[in-house]
């Protein structure tokens, strides 16, 4: 079995990893969060989330307190204010509200152009017995999409509201990587472009000796993820400070070569009188990849179609708190190194339902043409097995 075929080696016990409180509060100071709720309903419960944001160091996007007394109309307010932010906190309570000329209450709104911008979310829906008719249909939409909180109290909401905000900080500073069969989480990384250098504390013993075992092999074209970047790599050196007998800082040394982009599985086709841009072969390669569909034309040839990105996973029984991570390295990796894709822009992995998950990934595709502008892409379904 070769390297490429190998199961992969995942640090289970990085998803735990805590980061340093300084370089959290470090990260928050840039950061917007949008608090997205009714006004009149729940105005002690959005007192409550604007201390808990302004707490962790972040800067509250409310209405009433940050987005009036514009020249613009109010809806379109909301929506800029979603825009311009990084984290978008949800509150729901009992009532949905007044429909807008979209058809949406100004939550549902919020609640959508958040999703469409990629921002990350912490939704909390209040725990009562009774949710009116469309704001039932809202929360139960939400659950199938993400892992939603309850809340009882302005206190607890507020509580909840800082751990999540926490939870979101270490998973940004703390991103999971691959280098060849293994994946963990790194305390930092930095590309310079022909070299870069992972600092990870490992927890799997496994991992550190694999680490150490690449080095000694000088091994080269190891597959390679990390933020912005897919590719291969050559381990150059590996440096290690012992933490506790199975714990370990190491510092991996590496030379990239990222993905060539001069040439791509995915391009125009025509066939039955239609022909079909690069960009619709790969989602539709990608979608039957990973939910069973049959979109991709029947004549395209076996190097257009795409192997299920998930495959490696769907073995293992992981906890959601890996799966999802690990899940987008792999479809980010499938999607790029097919030339199909730039950059992921937005990953979205729901809680499991029975043996269904919903998914939706939104990337934007590699430009073929420098005067022709490329609009980013969503594949959305339910997969299986994970």
């Amino acid at each position: 079995m070769n390297q490429q075929e190998e199961p992969l080696v995942i640090d289970l016990r990085a998803a735990q990893l805590r980061v340093p409180a300084a370089d959290v509060q470090a990260w928050a100071s840039e950061r917007a969060v949008f608090v997205s709720s009714l006004i009149t309903d729940l105005h002690e419960a959005r007192r409550a989330v604007r201390g808990a944001i302004i707490e962790f160091g972040a800067q509250p996007r409310m209405f009433e307190y940050d987005l009036g007394g514009q020249d613009v109309a109010a809806d379109r307010a909301y929506i800029e204010g979603v825009q311009t932010s990084d984290i978008y906190v949800g509150i729901f309570g009992e009532r949905y509200g007044v429909p807008l000329q979209s058809g949406y209450s100004a939550t549902d709104a919020e609640y959508r152009e958040a999703q469409k911008d990629g921002l990350r979310m912490a939704l909390f829906v209040q725990d009562i017995v009774q949710l009116d008719g469309r704001q039932s249909d809202l929360a139960g939409g939400m659950r199938n999409a993400y892992t939603t909180s309850p809340w009882v109290d302005p206190d607890d909401l507020a509580e909840r509201v800082l751990a999540r905000l926490n939870q979101i900080a270490s998973e940004e500073l703390a991103p999971w990587v691959r280098l060849g069969k293994l994946v963990f989480r790194a305390r930092e990384v930095r590309n310079s472009g022909q070299d870069a250098t992972i600092v990870a504390d490992i927890r799997s013993p496994a991992i550190h000796a694999a680490l150490q075992d690449m080095v000694d092999r000088r091994e080269s074209d190891l597959r390679l993820v990390l933020p912005g970047l897919v590719g291969k790599a050559q381990v150059l050196g590996l440096e290690s400070q012992t933490q506790t007998s199975s714990a370990h800082r190491d510092t991996v040394q590496l030379r990239v070569s990222p993905a060539g982009q001069d040439s791509a599985t995915f391009s125009s086709y025509s066939t039955g009188g239609r022909t079909w841009t690069a960009e619709e072969l790969a989602g539709s390669a990608l979608s039957d990849a990973l939910f069973g569909t049959s979109l991709s034309p029947s004549g395209m040839f076996g190097s257009a179609k795409m192997a299920d990105p998930l495959e490696p996973l769907r073995s293992l029984s992981l906890p959601d708190s890996v799966i999802r991570p690990v899940a987008r390295i792999l479809i980010t990796e499938a999607l790029v190194r097919s030339g199909a894709a730039r950059i992921v822009d937005a990953f979205r992995m729901g809680p499991r339902h029975g043996d269904v998950r919903q998914l939706s990934v939104t990337w934007t595709p590699r430009r073929q043409y420098q005067n022709v502008a490329v609009e980013p892409v969503t594949t959305a379904g339910e997969i299986s097995g994970l």
